[in-house]
């Protein structure tokens, strides 16, 4: 028996004091008191138990209160003359619960066990707090007012919504809605900040981010929409990151990833409208100027629509090594007053920036001082971009020029950290063509198949197929609503 763990059972036999004979139908008369490491014993919360069949075994349901101690002594009893039932004692043991999912729902209460949709905790914070390293969190569709610090916990945990529509984290602007820990991944959800800073106001600043990381490694956010005022994502001494299918949004930078390494960015949308107040540097995704990052770029849209008078803005502004390859940046509006920018390769420390820039589409209109692509004292080269090519600042070189040698090798010196980018690129490249899929109908539940085009045995995922109600698809006749991860 597990330790404070609800719905365990105890079952007792009600037997003849002399034959030792089994007697059956005698439920109504059974009762029993609960006794823990020893203390007074108090009656059960299930007052008469259940018999199994006609065989006269009885069941007594235990609640998680009945089950917090280490020794559990049962001593039950009849009314029925000459009938005897002998007590039960249990050493329990603590709840191995590594691997483990976690239901958290708006019907929930945070006294459940959260290891079902009917058990479902009522608060994130709660199933963070039950869970073990490794295991993964399932919320439900609702608010959720919270602001979580994963990384306090100190536990590598992943936190999934069912709709990331509808499945929102909120926060103010007193909170960050999320702060990473080691081995985080977020999937499916929304972080959404509840309301907007007036101009020029800063609340607790640093923590108006959507999703906060400071010196945590091996992060996954997937398949997110994040709303923060001041950032939607803040990486600060970061690495080993991965950011896969996300709407980011906010109010300074969408992204701002200053000291971090090894990021993927892969098919994300950057929003930004530099509202947070006047005099601000704002950037749809920003390595921060001061401090060294290494990225990839892959399959990105970064807008950046600004209304204010900003100190400078950018659709992507990089320092450190950067690969970019298929994105497309616009940037308009307002009149920075240190220019506005498309990309640009920009560092105030001695480290030179570098970028390589593929088969991407670039524009920046202002009413001040403006370039779509422009390098402050780095390298920047291009490769089938499309640009106003007056609207430049700075040394660019073109196509298989002499320079992408140079870059490539500053590049490959930026650390160890490029072997892991690169085998993380491998696998994201794979899957840039739209993966063919079909329904596994040998499997219970089925199962939705995702596999690399035209190549059945490279599987990229497997999804039990749901009805609606949670029952599992078997069969033609049913209705699938959603999809849902196997069970471990």
């Amino acid at each position: 028996m597990f330790k404070n763990t609800a719905n365990q059972k105890i079952i007792v036999a009600v037997r003849d004091e002399l034959s030792g004979a089994l007697l059956s139908g005698d439920a109504a008369n059974i009762t029993a008191v609960i006794s823990k490491d020893g203390a007074a014993a108090a009656a059960t919360n299930d007052v008469n138990p259940t018999e199994i069949g006609t065989t006269g075994f009885y069941v007594f349901d235990l609640t998680q209160a009945e089950t917090n101690g280490d020794l559990i002594l049962l001593i039950a009893s009849t009314t029925t003359a000459n009938m005897i039932i002998e007590p039960v004692q249990i050493y329990t043991k603590q709840s191995d619960i590594s691997g483990h999912v976690w239901h958290v729902a708006k019907t929930g209460n945070d006294s459940n066990t959260g290891h079902s949709f009917d058990a479902a905790l009522l608060t994130l914070t709660a199933a963070i707090t039950a869970a073990a390293n490794g295991d993964k969190i399932m919320f439900w569709p609702g608010d959720y007012a919270e602001s979580l610090d994963i990384n306090a916990a100190n536990k590598a945990l992943t936190i999934e919504g069912i709709d990331k529509t509808k499945c929102r984290i909120t926060h103010d602007l007193t909170t960050f809605g999320v702060k990473l820990g080691n081995g985080t991944s977020l999937k499916n959800l929304t972080v959404y900040l509840t309301h907007s800073p007036l101009d020029y106001e800063v609340i607790e600043f640093g923590y108006e981010q959507a999703v906060l990381g400071t010196n945590v490694s091996n992060i996954k956010i997937e398949d997110c929409i994040l709303y923060g005022a001041m950032d939607g994502i803040f990486l600060s001494g970061c690495n080993n990151i991965l950011i896969d299918k996300c709407y980011v949004s906010s109010k300074w930078d969408s992204i701002n990833y200053n000291n971090s390494t090894g990021l993927i960015i892969n098919k994300c949308q950057f929003y930004t409208d530099a509202s947070y107040g006047y005099g601000i540097v704002a950037n749809a995704i920003t390595s921060n100027t001061y401090y060294t990052g290494s990225s990839i770029i892959n399959d990105c849209i970064c807008t950046l629509i600004c209304t204010l008078t900003p100190t400078s803005v950018a659709g992507i502004r990089c320092s450190g090594k950067n690969i970019i390859n298929r994105v497309v940046v616009n940037v308009s509006g307002g009149d920075a007053i240190e220019g506005s920018y498309g990309i640009i390769a920009y560092s105030e420390t001695s480290a030179k920036p570098d970028i390589i820039l593929k088969n991407a589409a670039v524009a920046c209109t202002a009413s001040g001082t403006y370039y779509d692509i422009a390098n402050s004292g780095g390298n920047v080269h291009l490769e089938n971009t499309h640009y106003d090519t007056t609207k430049t600042s700075g040394a660019i070189t073109h196509g298989a020029s002499g320079a992408i040698a140079a870059v490539k090798t500053a590049i490959e010196a930026a650390g160890s950290h490029l072997a892991l980018i690169k085998t993380e690129t491998d696998k994201i490249t794979d899957q840039i063509i739209e993966p063919d899929e079909y329904i596994d109908t040998t499997t219970t539940p089925w199962q939705l198949v995702r596999h690399k085009k035209g190549d059945a045995a490279t599987e990229y995922s497997r999804k039990d197929i749901k009805t609606s109600a949670d029952v599992d698809v078997t069969s033609a006749t049913q209705i699938p609503g959603k999809l849902t991860e196997p069970a471990t």
